[in-house]
C-alpha cells in the first residue's frame, strides 16, 4: 500500500509498556487526541498512521479518539503498522498484544522482518519520512523524543505534543 504523504499524520507515542499515566488519564488523553486529530482534519489531513508495537495502553486510547473523529469526518483513514515479530519472538499473526485493535484499521502494514522490537528508531524514522505532520505523546523525556522533534523540525514537519 502506498501512503499519501501530503495528507498523512503519524501518531507517535513514547511511553512505558504499562504506562500508569495513560491508564489514570485515559479520558483526558482521548480528548486531547481527538482535538489534535480534528485540527489536523481541518487542515486537510485525512490519513493517520498508528504504530502498534508494544503492550502500551496508548493505542487503544488513540483508536478511540480516531473512531470518535470518524463520526464527523468519515474520510479519515487509519493505517496501523505492526512489527513482523512481536516482543516475545512470535510472528504478529500469533502475538496477542493489542491484536484486537487491527479490526479498526482501514489498512495494516507489517514492518520489515529485520525490524527488532524494542528498538524503535528504524520504525520511527520510516514513519516520519512518510508523514506530513505528527501528533506526539510522551510520558517521559528521552533522547528519542529529542531526535523525533529535531527530525520533524529539520524536515519542516509540523507536530503537536499532547502530553498530559
Amino acid at each position: 500500500m502506498q501512503i499519501q504523504p501530503t495528507t498523512t499524520v503519524s501518531i507517535i507515542y513514547l511511553c512505558d509498556k504499562l504506562s500508569e499515566r495513560v491508564i489514570r488519564n485515559r479520558e483526558k488523553l482521548r480528548r486531547r487526541l481527538l482535538r489534535a486529530i480534528e485540527e489536523m482534519v481541518e487542515d486537510g489531513f485525512t490519513n493517520f498512521i498508528l504504530p502498534i508495537e508494544n503492550y502500551s495502553p496508548f493505542p487503544t486510547t488513540a483508536i478511540d479518539a480516531i473512531l470518535d473523529a470518524k463520526v464527523y469526518h468519515p474520510t479519515i483513514c487509519l493505517t496501523i503498522t505492526r512489527p513482523y515479530h512481536s516482543e516475545d519472538g512470535l510472528p504478529v499473526t500469533t502475538a496477542r498484544h493489542n491484536a484486537h485493535l487491527v479490526q479498526y484499521a482501514d489498512h495494516i502494514i507489517y514492518n520489515k522482518k529485520e525490524y527488532v522490537c524494542g528498538e524503535p528508531n528504524l520504525l520511527t524514522e520510516n514513519i516520519i519520512s512518510q508523514s506530513s505532520a505528527l501528533i506526539i505523546y510522551y510520558d517521559r523525556n528521552s533522547t528519542q523524543l529529542q531526535r523525533i522533534t529535531q527530525q520533524a523540525q529539520h524536515r519542516n514537519i509540523p507536530f503537536v505534543n499532547i502530553n498530559i
